[in-house]
């Protein structure tokens, strides 16, 4: 092979400069130079600025030739620093295809000014990497240094000027050495290869995860304002559903007063006085359940004595079980022994789910109203108003002092009821 022989004339001759142009890179060039087949050795001279003149040429790995050839351009060098380059085409006999064009100026000097750091090899490393020809020797041109080159090629840079191609070499080769190795300026440009783009990926990986947690926010966002939309929309409906419910239970009551009153006018048309009291009584205390007067209404005294005149026309045996617990419950709460008016909350708070209670009171409306005026608040059930229950149905206890009364409010009615049915130890 010829190769090797060139390169050791190269190292043997200091006063010669040896070039290699690749026709994968500079085609143009070889074909202004008339270059027919590889390899294709052409000498000549370059001096005080004129123009690269040819003195000798020829064609083939012929090695007599080659070093006849650097012989007599070391020899008429030797006296003195003059011109007397060698440039050399190498191949193996392909044929010219690429477009790039440029200049093969030599420049001759001694050894130290050699450019044997010239960018061509370092262009064949970027081919060999994938980089396209053109795109690499205009991005060598530009940054003057390998790692600049990459970081314009790794930007997807793409050569604007299809001329620009050039064998001197780079004021610095990415940090390199003179005299590094083909196989080192290679490795050197992998290595920065691999590191842009490890730096890349990592830019990349950033970018997704903070687009990610972007997504993930607004997501986040997306659902505390549906759950507030649907939580707006559930009072809605909630407050629908109780005046629904309300009006419902107005039409029912004002439907059962209105038999009831029904019944009232039969039984005094039949002459009926007993029967037609009872269904007064319950008429009356029908229409006063659940009301709470305002301030300026009927006093609860009034209340409690109306309560008492309803069950004083009642059957007698519901109003004796009537009045007799409903003193007994009274009693307890204002006991002194049983800590009274201020007392624990066993004497002063009735379950409705008492079966005692729901025998002698819960069925009979005077007798809750009785209870009512004498100072015990009615206690909702919560489920049971959410679920549309009103009325008796959504009572769960009734509490002594509970609103609308003050425990000192509670306390005088009791009394005032105990007074009146008999007497009972005042807290």
């Amino acid at each position: 092979m010829i190769k090797p022989r060139y390169n050791e004339l190269s190292v043997m001759h200091g006063s010669v400069v040896f070039l290699r142009v690749m026709q994968e890179v500079a085609a143009p060039l070889l074909s202004e130079l008339g270059v027919r087949s590889y390899p294709t050795f052409i000498a000549g001279s370059k001096s005080g600025g004129a123009v690269f003149s040819e003195t000798t040429r020829f064609s083939g790995a012929d090695g007599a030739a080659l070093d006849s050839m650097a012989a007599d351009l070391a020899s008429s060098s030797a006296p003195a620093p003059a011109p007397a380059p060698v440039s050399a085409f190498a191949g193996a006999g392909r044929s010219m295809t690429s477009a790039a064009s440029g200049s093969a100026a030599v420049t001759p000097g001694p050894a130290a000014a050699r450019p044997e750091t010239d960018m061509l090899p370092n262009i064949k490393a970027l081919l060999e990497m994938g980089f396209d020809g053109r795109d690499a020797s205009a991005a060598l041109a530009r940054a003057g240094s390998v790692e600049g080159a990459l970081d314009l090629l790794s930007d997807g840079f793409e050569h604007a000027d299809p001329g620009l191609v050039t064998t001197e070499a780079p004021a610095a080769a990415g940090g390199e050495e003179d005299g590094a190795s083909f196989e080192e300026r290679k490795a050197a440009m992998l290595a920065t290869l691999a590191r842009r783009r490890e730096e890349k990926a990592a830019e990349d990986k950033a970018a997704e995860l903070a687009r990610v947690k972007q997504q993930r926010e607004g997501r986040a966002r997306s659902q505390e304002a549906e759950a507030a939309r649907k939580e707006l929309q559930r009072k809605l409906d909630h407050a629908k559903q109780q005046k629904e419910a309300v009006d419902a239970d107005k039409r029912r009551k004002k439907a059962r007063q209105d038999v009831l009153q029904d019944k009232v006018d039969r039984a005094r048309a039949a002459g009926k006085e007993d029967r037609v009291a009872a269904l007064e009584a319950e008429l009356e205390a029908m229409k006063g359940e659940g009301a709470r007067p305002a301030a300026d209404a009927r006093s609860w005294e009034k209340r409690q004595d109306e309560a008492m005149a309803a069950l004083e026309r009642g059957p007698a045996d519901k109003k004796v079980r009537a009045l007799a617990m409903v003193r007994a419950i009274c009693a307890n709460a204002m006991d002194p022994a049983k800590g009274g008016a201020e007392g624990g909350e066993k004497f002063r708070r009735l379950q409705a789910s008492n079966k005692a209670f729901q025998r002698n009171i819960g069925v009979n409306p005077g007798a809750r109203s009785l209870l009512q005026a004498s100072g015990w608040g009615a206690v909702m059930d919560e489920d049971a108003v959410a679920a549309g229950k009103r009325g008796i149905g959504a009572h769960a206890a009734y509490e002594f002092g509970h609103e609308p009364f003050t425990l000192e409010t509670a306390a005088r009615l009791a009394q005032r009821f105990l007074d009146a049915t008999g007497g009972a130890a005042t807290a």
